[in-house]
């Protein structure tokens, strides 16, 4: 309860005290007497409104508007360049245009609820129905379950705006899956052409075995003739010609595993470009596989 409120240089209150009682209080008086600006006083000094210095009288800058409630006293000030508030006797500096909590809480006044002026709409009549809600609740205080509900409400919305996002991500994701539904079928490859590879160095380690053998079989060729000129034996030197043809045989083998070998090299060449885009495509799917879930939450197996 207000019991007293003290106006120095207020618009045209130079100084002026005025004590109320229990109840209901009347402040009667002609037009420009000044009966406005006391409830404009209380609104400064309660809510910090309006701004500016409109309200400072012209003979004097240094205004202030003192309630004194029942266990509180309030001054609001403004002298010279000094702008700030005494609550009990401290002092509030620094505030902005927001009136200090500890203000707030000492009145505890609403400025739509407990004061209304000569032309605010009259209280309720004019209002909507949830305004109307509103003002209940927040003399029931209940407001917080207003505010419960609009939080709630909010949570659902980020909640589905969630969902449908993960939803869109894992679609994504499927998608790009796809690009890899064959890595079964490039492993299998990829098996297969470690197992042509380890075939075709046995065939170059057999054909480097047979060229060494060939090299032999030519020194051996030389030598015969070398013996025939001059021993002049006809069966022996038959023999070493018989045995040049099948080494001219073993010749053409060399020469068909060579051309095997020639074309085992190409596939070899064609699996390590394999092997090399399934690493590619390995590192992306892991890349785009998440460690878990977005959902349920369960373990991604990769």
């Amino acid at each position: 309860m207000i019991n007293k409120l003290h106006l120095t240089n207020y618009q045209s209150h130079k100084d002026t005290e005025l004590e109320f009682h229990p109840g209901v209080n009347v402040i009667i008086g002609p037009s420009d007497a000044g009966k406005s600006a006391i409830l404009r006083a209380l609104i400064w000094n309660l809510f910090n409104r309006p701004l500016g210095d409109g309200f400072r009288s012209h003979w004097n800058k240094d205004t202030s508007v003192q309630i004194e409630f029942n266990d509180h006293n309030i001054t609001r000030s403004k002298i010279k360049t000094t702008n700030h508030y005494i609550i009990d006797g401290q002092s509030l500096k620094a505030f902005g245009q927001e009136v200090p909590v500890e203000v707030l809480d000492a009145h505890n006044l609403d400025r739509t609820l407990n004061i209304q002026t000569q032309i605010d709409p009259f209280f309720l009549l004019q209002s909507s129905s949830g305004e109307v809600a509103k003002y209940f609740n927040q003399i029931a205080g209940l407001e917080s379950i207003d505010k419960l509900n609009k939080n709630l409400s909010s949570h659902h919305r980020k909640v589905r705006q969630d969902i449908a996002s993960t939803k869109t991500h894992l679609f994504n994701l499927n998608e790009n899956l796809e690009e890899y539904a064959d890595l079964d079928n490039i492993g299998e490859l990829i098996t297969q052409a470690e197992q042509t590879k380890t075939d075709l160095d046995q065939a170059i380690n057999y054909k480097q075995y047979l060229s060494s053998q060939l090299s032999r079989i030519k020194t051996a060729k030389t030598r015969l003739k070398d013996a025939k000129e001059k021993l002049r034996v006809k069966g022996p030197l038959e023999q070493a010609l018989a045995l040049y043809d099948q080494l001219g045989i073993i010749n053409q083998q060399v020469s068909a595993w060579t051309r095997l070998k020639n074309r085992m090299e190409g596939h070899i060449v064609s699996l390590d470009k394999s092997r090399s885009r399934l690493t590619e495509m390995k590192t992306q799917f892991h890349e785009l596989m998440p460690e878990s879930c977005p959902l349920c939450g369960q373990e991604v197996k990769k």
